[in-house]
Parts: C-alpha cells; structure tokens; sequence
C-alpha cells in the first residue's frame, strides 16, 4: 500500500512539473509544427496576412515555440508593424539567449525602435499640417466665392470703360515721355517702392505654413500665393525664400 501510494505520488510530481516547465522542443521540432508549416507555406505564395495567423496559431498550440516568434517578428517588421515586431523579436531572445541569430534578432530590435520612434516623432506634426491644408483649402474656396460674386456685381460695360482708361492713360504717358517731362521726384518714390518691395522678402521658419506667413505680413493668402506661383505648402523647407507682395 505505502509503495502504490508512493507511485502515485512521483506520478502526480512528474505531471505538475511537466506542466510548469518550458517546452523542451528544439527549434527542428518547432518547425515541424503543422502551423509553422503552414504558415511557411502561406508565404511562399505571398499570403502573408494568412501566413500571420498560421504562426500565431503555432503559438497558441505552444507559447514557447521560438522559431514561430522569429517568423512573427519578421514579418510584422515587413508590415511596418514595428511594435508587434519588437515584442516577437524579446521573446525569441528570451527562448532562445544562445541562439547563432540572437546578435541579428538584437539588431532588429534596435532598428524597429528606431523606426518606431520616428513614427512617434512624426505623427502629431502630420495631423497639424494636415489641419492646415484644410484651413488653407477652405480659405481658398472663400476666396473664390467672394471673386465670383465681384465680377457678377460689376456692371456691364464697365470693362470697356477701364479698357478706355488704360488706352488715355498709356497715351499721356507716351506724350511724358516723349517729352522728357517725368518729375525727378517721381521717379525717385518709384525706385524707393521697387526696391521696398524686393527687400520683402520671408525666410520660412519651422512650423510656417503659407496662412501664419500671410498673416504675419498683413496681405492676402491669395496675394501671397500669386506672388510665389512655385511655392508647395507640403515641401516648404526651412530657409527657403518667400516673396511678400506689398499689402
């Protein structure tokens, strides 16, 4: 009786420890798993998202299998996934700290938290230019409805009378000229204007946007974008030259 309880005993012993213990499964028998197999099939034809759930069923089978963390960090790294990688990657550290590919799996690591970070770095200032173009597209379309209703407002005619103006005045100032009668003081203000106007001149800074410059400046977006027909609010660099047009 005290032998037979005794076997029972090492028995129940054997299966807890069993239990707690990790697999002792080698990467070979790992792979031989019928989801890592599929999921290594899965990629050969470029099913990839499939690929992914085979792996992550090899996983559920057995939490230790290793080689199916390695293909899970692989490739989410290859979906831009990085998080999901580098949480793959430590845990085929973690199973496998003597692996031959523990330098390479290290260096992935690194290299996703730097991919990582960017995108971190880089996501608050996407929204913010995002919301600007909107800003910017809306104002541009105010403005056309406001140049719209102008030209439905001007009387008809009105463009041959300016047309006619524009003639007498090109004539008169034909005649000053050949008369050498311009005013030296005239002249003068209108060197002073031109060269007012070249020195206006805007140094994009970070975070300058076509709107917060035109602002700054007291004139119209609309002017200003006319006056910069090259300017592309999404490659504005820093540095770069705006011409400010006179308000």
């Amino acid at each position: 009786m005290l032998r037979i309880s005794r076997w029972f005993f090492c028995a129940a012993l054997g299966v807890a420890l069993g239990g707690c213990m990790p697999s002792a499964q080698g990467p070979a028998d790992e792979q031989k798993e019928p989801y890592f197999l599929t999921g290594k099939a899965r990629e050969n034809t470029l099913d990839f998202k499939g690929a992914i759930e085979a792996f992550e069923k090899a996983l559920e089978a057995n939490p230790q299998n290793g080689s199916a963390h390695f293909e899970l960090g692989l490739r989410y790294e290859k979906e831009a996934d990085y998080s999901a990688a580098i949480y793959h990657f430590e845990r085929y550290l973690k199973l496998r700290p003597d692996s031959d590919h523990s330098q390479i799996v290290k260096d992935r690591i690194t290299q996703n938290k730097m991919e990582l970070s960017k995108t971190a770095a880089f996501a608050p200032v996407t929204q913010n230019l995002q919301r600007e173009f909107e800003k910017l597209a809306e104002e541009i379309k105010q403005l056309r409805a406001e140049n719209e209703k102008l030209r439905a407002s001007q009387p008809t005619g009105q463009a041959g009378q300016n047309s006619g103006t524009v003639s007498q005045t090109g004539t008169g100032t034909a005649r000053q000229s050949s008369g050498n009668s311009a005013d030296p003081g005239q002249t003068g203000t209108t060197v002073a204007r031109q060269a007012s106007v070249a020195a206006r001149s805007h140094a994009v800074m970070p975070g300058d946007t076509p709107t917060s410059i035109a602002k700054k400046y007291g004139v119209k977006l609309e002017a200003l974008l006319a006056a910069n027909p090259g300017l592309d609010p999404k490659r504005m660099k820093v540095g770069q030259p705006v011409k400010i047009p006179l308000p």
